[in-house]
């Protein structure tokens, strides 16, 4: 059977280079005067056709939604089988850009709207939802949010739901209310995040008010402003400075939280944390100008309450703070650890102490230092591989859980004066391995000046015969 060709470049929509027909046949029975067959892919069942139409949608690039829609288009056209199996993958997702406006709401947006109004059904096959909503070039009037909020309110399977910016301004609260109402239709979501564009907006008590969803698994907050930096006026100030409902600690349903620039101060993080039923995962992201003057110890006291649940606990470098220990020993279900290499600062017999939880499998190292715009590294030198080798001897000692020993850093550096960290890693590599630890790190880049010369030498320092050759 010859392969169906589709024309069409990266900027315009494809086009079938013949007609839709009602069914393929298979392409070797052209003469008139044999009977045309059914293709040999359309004896499959619905169902295994399904899985082959929605393999050939999905693009190779993750993570591009308009390639995910070209291609389901393409597919719809071919037949109407084709086009009956590849419906659901071409209304999977609704994302907007800066190029297409949700509020107020551009031509496309209009043009779904009436789509989704006429053929409600097709709201259904919709699984993800992204939300891009300008700070800046802010909506005219409260009427703008009316097609958002019900083209939202015709997706009622959705599972992942993110929106960015929006939050600030006096049209703040007509955004919470499209998401309050869109949320109420949305009981599947089990991944949700919230990104906040503007330097206030998003506060975290219109958090805990707003998002109450029964399958929500993971919740992660990007940008949480603190009450006291909103400057929008009383009126809105009284709405934001309301108390979390009654009752709220213990409702949530969601065992991930993921936290990055947390602008407000202890007690507001400690009411956070009191609301989900049970804590499993947790990060606490980057805080860069940290005026609530974060603590590593402080965690020791605000994770207190889930010692029995947490799985998986990474913490930052908190600017101004110098060296820092903290104390995990009694967090009994703790298998993945995550601590700063320039945050946290302490001994190996120390760390062997107090981190090293009964069941710690993986421990990683993260080298990066991160502000709110770019990132760099730490050197990793000879006395970081001298403290790692004996902390692993020492957990080796206790017989702890640890098995892999994880070191987060990929150093772009090309002074020759540095020492070469992956020789020193390799070595370190080694030594783990004897006593039963595995050791990851990242591999040396291709943007290294001199990799491939050291990779040849290596290979051919390994086979004389080679070299010989």
């Amino acid at each position: 059977m010859k392969q169906l060709q589709l024309a069409g470049s990266e900027n315009e929509m494809p086009k079938l280079e013949f007609p839709i027909i009602d069914t393929l046949v298979d392409s070797i029975y052209e003469d008139s005067r044999t009977p045309k067959r059914e293709a040999l892919i359309l004896r499959l069942p619905d169902e295994l056709l399904s899985e082959v139409v929605g393999l050939a949608a999905i693009p190779s690039q993750k993570g591009c939604p308009r390639k995910l829609y070209t291609q389901a288009l393409s597919l719809t056209k071919v037949c109407k089988r084709f086009h009956r199996c590849a419906l659901p993958f071409l209304y999977s997702s609704f994302y907007n850009d800066e190029c297409h406006t949700l509020v107020p709401p551009c031509e496309a947006i209009t043009n779904y709207h009436r789509t989704i109004k006429r053929n409600q059904p097709l709201g259904r096959f919709c699984k993800t939802v992204k939300l891009k909503v300008g700070d800046v070039t802010s909506p005219k009037s409260p009427a703008d949010y009316h097609i958002a909020t019900e083209i939202l309110c015709c997706l009622p399977e959705v599972t992942v739901f993110e929106c960015r910016g929006g939050w600030n301004g006096t049209l703040g609260p007509y955004l919470w209310a499209m998401v309050a109402n869109a949320l109420k239709h949305m009981t599947n979501i089990k991944e949700m995040t919230l990104y906040r564009h503007a330097t206030r907006g998003l506060l975290m008590t219109e958090i805990i008010n707003n998002v109450r969803l029964p399958a929500l698994e993971k919740l992660s907050l990007y940008g949480i402003s603190a009450v006291r930096t909103d400057e929008c006026g009383e009126k809105r100030k009284g709405l934001y400075l309301r108390t979390p409902f009654n009752g709220y600690e213990g409702t949530a349903s969601f065992t991930n939280l993921e936290i990055h620039d947390f602008m407000e101060r202890l007690p507001a993080l400690m009411r956070l944390l009191a609301w989900p039923k049970k804590l499993e995962h947790f990060r606490f992201g980057i805080v860069p100008s940290n005026e609530a003057q974060w603590r590593l110890s402080k965690f020791e006291m605000l994770l207190a309450p889930y010692k029995a649940s947490l799985k998986s606990l990474s913490l930052p470098f908190f600017p101004g703070e110098g060296p820092a220990t903290i104390d995990l020993m009694d967090f009994s279900e703790l298998t993945t650890l995550t601590l700063s290499r320039e945050g946290w600062e302490c001994t190996p017999e120390v760390a062997s102490s107090t981190v090293l939880a009964p069941r710690l499998q993986h421990f990683i190292w993260d080298f990066g230092m991160y502000d709110e715009t770019s990132g760099w590294l730490i050197d990793f030198t000879q006395r970081d591989a001298d403290w790692l080798l004996q902390f692993a001897k020492l957990a080796n000692k206790r017989k702890s859980a640890l098995r892999c020993i994880e070191v987060s850093w990929n150093n772009p550096s090309e002074d020759k004066g540095i020492e070469d960290p992956w020789t020193l890693l390799e070595e370190l590599e080694i030594a783990l391995e004897a006593m039963g630890i595995q050791l990851k790190y990242s591999l040396r880049s291709v943007e290294h000046g001199g990799w491939i010369e050291d990779m040849m030498k290596h290979i051919y320092s390994e086979s004389p015969r080679r070299a010989r050759g």
